[in-house]
């Protein structure tokens, strides 16, 4: 049964692997002592990762943390249900940047001011895995339910009622996609149909509800304001970049625009206003700029969010 959970302890969230390659950070900016990187927050499936890069794309440092796979299993009909927790995500995102950071002052008073003075963060970009989907209220913080993951198969049933005689190319003139659980508006309906708060919500606070994939819920976190107990920020920045919204089977993609139309086949009688979904932005452009409240880094402060890119497409650009 889910739960929402308070924040775990430091010792618990300490990284897997965190590392400095001393030669590439040394040779970043040549004849200046002090090293100007671009940071990348990437939230897979299986970890989140922070890493620091020099201007020619060569890795100088990084952090790696597991996250926790939850398959539940209460009933037989839970077979092929993933989900994943989203505070849990948010701290793993900030331990892999605290540790890069720690170990990147280590570095630096290891070697002569001449040689290295320091390092500035001149942005940071944030890659995800597409389509696993999380709802949460904006007043309070609270999840109204673990992420639902990409390859999660409890929607199937819903797109094939979705797509009934029409099939599963029903949406596709306006979507570019098939009707499939893959998708994060089936993950959307799912959600509405079966957890009582959401609906609750929807229903007399509509204005409070946020849906996002995970490069809105870590952009919302990193530009927010922490709530009393530590485990998750609110009134953060709403916005996706257009390889996430292209996946939910809510977007038009000639006008590049959330369809009321769209939202309202695929989520049948639920009424999901178009305030509950993300402003849809391009995937480079400067999203917003930092704060040291929403991570407790004072490194990230003036720090410009520059770019969200899904995984897959950013796989493309290596």
């Amino acid at each position: 049964m889910f739960k929402n959970k308070g924040k775990k302890s430091e010792a618990a969230m300490a990284v897997d692997t965190v590392k400095v390659d001393s030669t590439i950070l040394l040779q970043a900016n040549p004849g200046s002592a002090q090293k100007e990187l671009i940071g990348s927050i990437d939230q897979g499936t299986s970890s989140t990762r922070f890493l620091l890069f020099t201007k020619d794309g060569r890795v100088a440092a990084w952090a790696q943390k597991e996250t926790t796979q939850i398959f539940p299993s209460d009933r037989e009909d839970m077979v092929g249900w993933h989900e994943h927790d989203p505070f849990e995500i948010w701290e793993t995102v900030v331990s892999c940047i605290k540790a890069v950071i720690d170990a990147m002052d280590r570095e630096v008073k290891q070697y002569s001011s001449r040689i290295l003075s320091g390092y500035e963060i001149s942005a940071i970009g944030i890659t995800n895995q597409r389509e696993t989907t999380i709802a949460w209220n904006a007043e309070t913080g609270k999840v109204y339910y673990n992420a639902i993951v990409w390859d999660d198969t409890r929607t199937v049933g819903i797109a094939s009622q979705i797509a009934g005689s029409k099939g599963d190319d029903r949406l596709r003139s306006k979507t570019g996609l098939p009707l499939a659980s893959y998708f994060a508006g089936t993950k959307v309906r799912w959600l509405l149909d079966n957890v009582d708060a959401l609906r609750f919500d929807l229903a007399k606070k509509p204005d409070v509800v946020r849906f996002g994939t995970v490069d809105t819920w870590i952009l919302y976190q990193l530009t927010g304001t922490p709530i009393d107990d530590g485990s998750s920020n609110v009134g953060g920045m709403f916005a996706t970049d257009v390889s996430n919204a292209s996946r939910w089977l809510f977007l038009d993609v000639h006008t590049v625009q959330w369809d009321e139309d769209l939202v309202r086949t695929v989520c049948g009688y639920h009424k999901v206003p178009l305030s509950a979904l993300p402003k849809v932005m391009a995937s480079s452009e400067v999203y917003a700029t930092l704060k040291t409240d929403s991570t407790g880094v004072e490194k990230l402060a003036g720090v410009p969010v520059s770019a969200i890119l899904g995984d897959q497409q950013a796989a493309l650009c290596k």
